[in-house]
């Protein structure tokens, strides 16, 4: 019976594989590491289903506000920024409830729980330790700017993995030698992602612990004093001494977040009901009031809130809430939430869907039993063979679009926006910029680039008129940038003179007037232009350079020669 139990603790199942895989993956912030996820998930619930031959489907409340948060995008879509991305966006959250389902065919018992959780720390060494060995190799892209980012592609999010490693370390009832060398380890590694506010928070954690954790309270302490020699040993020798003496005290990446958190409050003023998923990134162009170009807004009840709206923020939220204060829950999950939850207000964690899948074992989901003969099993097993199809597809343009493989990713899934810009970036042929233009059009009409091609194709028919409007969007969506207002100067010049050389002076005259007015245009932005910008290192710099002002001196000039009305 002794044995049984051993044998019992010590297996592994096919959900533990996909949490210690899930950070291999899902860290990579792209589409199709997170439909491999989901695809795993499907065929785990279609395995399970047909061989235990039945089926646990969750219910209850909390399945309730989870449902109400991934249902939103099929509401958004209809009004979304970017249609296409938003659908990309929907199936990748999707993953969250193909793993709720995937774990309610397990035992979710409190001695389980434990027991997955305690499979984190190796997770991350396994995964710390894989990046130091593709360190070993040229443009590696897990160390970047002095930081490692890890397979994450982000450094603060990878230093908050390691860290959620660490806190389950200092958790366990008993510590092996090799726990101490992989907590040596990962703390190494956390100081090395550069991150102040992860070495911060892993004092905390740590400090937390020993409060929480009275039983270990020898060896916590000695963690804890480790924890802090490390820190102050490579203090000294690395770029944290810069970040927190010179960084922390002067321009400060939390003051650059400040400025998007200012845009992004006065779009979610503007339209309460969401933009849909990337709808930030791509309405920001047109709305910012700064020099930058970001992904994410940095803040994870800010992004719910820009995607989806109101409602589902809320319903998300109350989900997390409930858990957090649900009785059943330890003084560890409740740590880990903290650490979560927390970061997640000034970064981008539960973008990171993995975040997400360590909380689902900690949420309360009842659960119902479809058996052999049930319709309910065989309706589950067939809908995640036909889920499959799609998230397939997914992988495998997503993936074609992480290798730069552009064309062959719009050609799989032709709504691939990000995929069709860079296709517009890269594509020579006239006819097939100008196809891709009208594609990327179909789906979100942000993309400059595709009124770049439209307008090109205009200008070469003479239809000067007919790309006024579209290289005015040009600049919309481009306000912060000198190249764009030069390129636009030069458009206006050009057709001036064409309609000069027509003898329509009238419509040369429309030219004229919108050229002689650029200066006003850039100084309009500098005024709009918020001043914490002036603070960080996105400052614009739109001072008319010396090709400007002779173009803009020689309207002067046509104007004096143009015949009057």
């Amino acid at each position: 019976m002794k044995k049984e139990k051993e044998a019992k603790k010590k297996r592994v199942d096919f959900l533990d594989v996909i949490l210690i895989l899930a950070p291999f993956l899902t860290g990579l912030l792209s589409i199709w590491s997170l439909a491999l996820v989901s695809i795993m998930c499907l065929g785990g619930v279609i395995f399970f289903g047909i061989k235990n031959k039945k089926v646990n489907l969750p219910y209850g409340k909390n399945l309730i506000f989870l449902l109400v948060y991934l249902l939103s995008f099929i509401v958004v879509e209809f009004y979304a920024i970017d249609k296409g991305m938003n659908i990309l966006g929907f199936f990748k959250n999707l993953t969250i409830l193909l793993f709720v389902i995937l774990y309610a065919q397990y035992d979710n018992s409190e001695e389980e729980k434990k027991r997955r959780l305690e499979l984190i720390p190796y997770a991350a060494c396994a995964n710390l330790l894989l990046t130091f060995f593709i360190m070993l190799f040229p443009d590696n892209g897990v160390y970047f700017n002095n930081r490692l980012q890890g397979i994450f592609g982000y450094a603060n999010s990878y230093g908050l993995f390691l860290l959620i490693g660490i806190t389950v370390l200092a958790n366990k009832e008993k510590l092996k030698w090799y726990d101490f060398v992989i907590f040596g380890i990962l703390v190494i590694g956390i100081i090395l992602t550069n991150s102040r506010a992860i070495i911060l928070m892993t004092i905390f954690a740590l400090i937390v612990s020993l409060f929480t954790n009275k039983k270990n309270i020898k060896k916590i302490s000695a963690l804890l004093i480790g924890a802090l020699v490390i820190f102050g040993g490579i203090y000294a020798f690395s770029q944290i001494e810069k970040r927190v003496n010179t960084e922390m005290l002067g321009s400060s990446e939390f003051t650059s977040r400040l400025l998007y958190y200012s845009d992004a409050l006065n779009m979610i003023k503007d339209n309460p009901f969401g933009y849909g998923y990337e709808g930030w990134y791509f309405k920001q162009a047109e709305v910012k009031t700064g020099v930058y170009d970001t992904k994410y807004v940095h803040n994870s009840v800010l992004q719910v809130l820009l995607d989806v709206g109101i409602v589902p923020t809320i319903a998300l939220f109350a989900l997390l809430l409930f858990t957090f204060f649900d009785k059943k829950q330890t003084a560890l999950s409740r740590l880990i939430m903290i650490l979560i939850l927390g970061h997640s207000i000034i970064d981008i964690d539960l973008e990171y869907i993995y975040f997400i899948l360590l909380i689902v074992p900690f949420i309360d989901f009842k659960k119902y039993e479809c058996g052999e003969n049930s319709i309910c099993r065989k309706i589950i097993i067939a809908i995640s063979s036909l889920l499959i199809i799609p998230y397939f597809m997914i992988f495998i343009s997503d993936a074609n679009y992480s290798a730069k493989n552009y064309k062959e990713a719009v050609n799989i899934i032709p709504f691939h926006t990000e995929a069709i810009q860079e296709v517009l970036y890269n594509v020579k042929n006239k006819d097939e910029q100008v196809k891709y233009a009208h594609e990327a059009l179909k789906y979100n009409e942000i993309v400059s680039g595709a009124y770049e091609a439209l307008s090109n194709e205009l200008q070469e028919q003479g239809k000067y008129l007919d790309a006024l409007e579209l290289e005015e969007k040009r600049i919309r969506y481009n306000k912060y940038e000198m190249r764009f207002y030069m390129d636009y100067a030069k458009f206006l010049t050009n057709a001036f003179n064409y309609y000069t050389k027509q003898k329509d002076f009238e419509t040369a005259r429309v030219f004229l007037d919108r050229l002689l007015g650029i200066e006003d245009r850039i100084a309009k932005v500098i005024e709009q232009t918020n001043p914490l910008c002036y603070k960080t290192i996105h400052t614009p710099q739109l001072d008319i350079n010396e090709a400007m002002r002779k173009l803009l001196d020689q309207a002067v000039v046509m104007k004096e020669k143009l015949p009057a009305n």
